[in-house]
C-alpha cells in the first residue's frame, strides 16, 4: 500500500493504534508544512500489528 501510494504522490505519516488505519497525505502539501511527523514516511517505525478482535 505503502509504495503505491509514494507512486501516486502520497507519503505514510501516521498509523492508529490497533493497525487498522494508515494515514497519507500529498507530498506536495507536506513539503509545504512547517511541522513535520515523527517517522514521517517511514513504515518500519509506523507499522502496527493489528490488535482488533483481540481480548
Amino acid at each position: 500500500m505503502t509504495r503505491l501510494a509514494r507512486k501516486k504522490g502520497y507519503e505514510l505519516v501516521y498509523v492508529e493504534s490497533t493497525g487498522t488505519n494508515a494515514f497519507y497525505i500529498k507530498k506536495d502539501i507536506l513539503d509545504n508544512l512547517k511541522v513535520k511527523f515523527y517517522n514521517q514516511g517511514n513504515i518500519n517505525q509506523l507499522y502496527r500489528y493489528p490488535t482488533f478482535g483481540k481480548k
